[in-house]
């Protein structure tokens, strides 16, 4: 066997299923920047003024304008995971779902 097949995933550890800390660095940190803007001006929205409310939700569309859908999808993958439902690894699967059947 060569070396790429004996390392296993950093991600799932090797069991092509997702943790919570998995599905977060998949689907959450790519968006890191916009996810604080969203954040910095939620509290500046209620701080000082509910105009701010409009630059969390541009910080929230920017990536689907982008036709990226991981930001969409995390609270999805998030609460299924906690109930139960078994999240992909798109590094070990990634021609599969979103979810695993089995």
């Amino acid at each position: 066997m060569d070396n790429a097949q004996q390392t296993t995933c950093r991600l799932c550890g090797g069991s092509k299923r997702l943790s919570q800390k998995g599905i977060l660095v998949i689907y959450l940190l790519p968006h890191i920047v916009w996810v604080f803007f969203m954040v910095v001006a939620a509290v500046l929205g209620i701080v000082h003024s509910r105009y701010w409310f409009i630059i969390a939700g541009a910080a929230y569309i920017v990536p689907l304008v982008q036709a990226d859908l991981r930001l969409l999808l995390y609270p999805v993958a998030a609460v299924a995971s906690l109930f139960g439902a078994k999240v992909n690894c798109p590094k070990c699967e990634p021609h599969g779902g979103v979810f695993r059947r089995f």
